[in-house]
């Protein structure tokens, strides 16, 4: 699986957000989180051609942001517990975080994503 340093634009400064691993073919997609014990604080998963995402079968929470195909932020959901489910039908791919991330990094609808390869 690829790998991207992910920023956030606020405030017209450069952000970073997470690590984060690239879930671009149908099974990475279909695999996301499950199975995993936790994110780390600087790590994440982006998840392309998706408006929606549930927590089944995971063990912990986590923030999410649904973006559009320009990157843009189009929502934001905080804290989101096992067995749940988020959807945003203007999103064209959603980064899951941390819980907690979103409000320490400031993230909020219409920021500006962009990504970097890991070098």
């Amino acid at each position: 699986m690829i790998s991207k340093n992910i920023f956030i634009v606020i405030d017209d400064k450069s952000v970073p957000v997470a690590n984060s691993r690239i879930a671009g073919h149908f099974l990475s997609r279909a695999i996301g989180l499950l199975f995993t014990k936790e994110l780390t604080e600087d790590s994440g998963l982006f998840i392309t051609k998706c408006s929606s995402i549930h927590t089944f079968f995971m063990c912990y929470a986590i923030d999410v942001v649904f973006v559009n195909k320009h990157l843009v932020v189009t929502k934001v959901v905080r804290n989101i517990q096992p067995w749940r489910v988020a959807f945003n039908r203007n999103a064209n791919a959603v980064l899951e975080l941390p819980a907690g991330r979103i409000d320490i990094i400031g993230i909020v609808v219409g920021c500006q994503l962009f990504m970097r390869d890991i070098k």
